[in-house]
């Protein structure tokens, strides 16, 4: 069930909610012996965002995560020269209640060919608007995530199996869940209503790669 804003307030406004608290874990310090590490270790980025014109700071978001996908700042850290996913944005006010999204580059940006990729901004103010379910399906299951699906519940060029099939489609619509909320919220649904819908594309990518891998 994805939680609206609305449901969200009346937690916050309810005190036998615990709906939980930032704690504050900057003290924490890397333990690189134990392989322990933090990422507040790594480097980190700063911008002012006016949000009542965000279109100002988009150039400059832009830039740190172009910088970011073309070598892995964490990932140098390791001696390690690779691309980067992108960065994530936290904000925190003085109740400590957070904001966050996350920019990525275009060549983690899930959806269409990579010539299509191009033709859309890396970022974006508004999430998208669909007609309908099928619209929604067609934006977000898309060969660039289950592409990524696949890499992850198959590492390693590991054979696919289809004991792993249900594994599979919930990482895919678990990551829908967790990438595109925003879409679904912008668009009056609910993840229950089009969770079918993913499982079916997602299965019939599967057989598809069967079929060639």
């Amino acid at each position: 069930k994805v939680t609206t804003l609305k449901e969200l307030q009346a937690k916050e406004d309810d005190p036998n909610q615990d709906i939980g608290r930032f704690v504050d874990f900057s003290f924490i310090k890397a333990i690189p012996e134990k392989k322990v590490h933090t990422i507040n270790d790594y480097e980190s980025f700063e911008i002012e965002i006016d949000f009542n014109d965000p279109e100002k700071s988009l150039k400059k978001l832009e830039e740190i995560t172009l910088n970011v996908e073309k070598e892995c700042p964490v990932a140098k850290d390791f001696g390690v020269s690779g691309t980067g996913e992108g960065v994530v944005w936290i904000h925190r006010n003085e109740d400590g209640k957070e904001l966050r999204f996350k920019v990525k580059g275009d060549e983690h940006t899930k959806g269409g060919s990579k010539k299509e990729r191009k033709k859309r901004e890396i970022v974006t103010i508004a999430p998208e608007v669909v007609k309908n379910i099928q619209e929604f399906i067609e934006i977000t299951v898309t060969n660039g995530r289950l592409e990524q699906g696949i890499k992850e519940v198959f590492p390693n060029n590991e054979s696919l199996n289809r004991k792993k099939l249900g594994q599979f489609i919930k990482w895919v619509q678990s990551d829908i869940q967790k990438e595109e909320t925003d879409v679904l919220i912008a668009n009056n649904l609910e993840i229950k209503q089009v969770l079918g819908e993913i499982s079916s594309k997602t299965r019939d990518f599967f057989f598809e790669c069967e079929k060639t891998f």
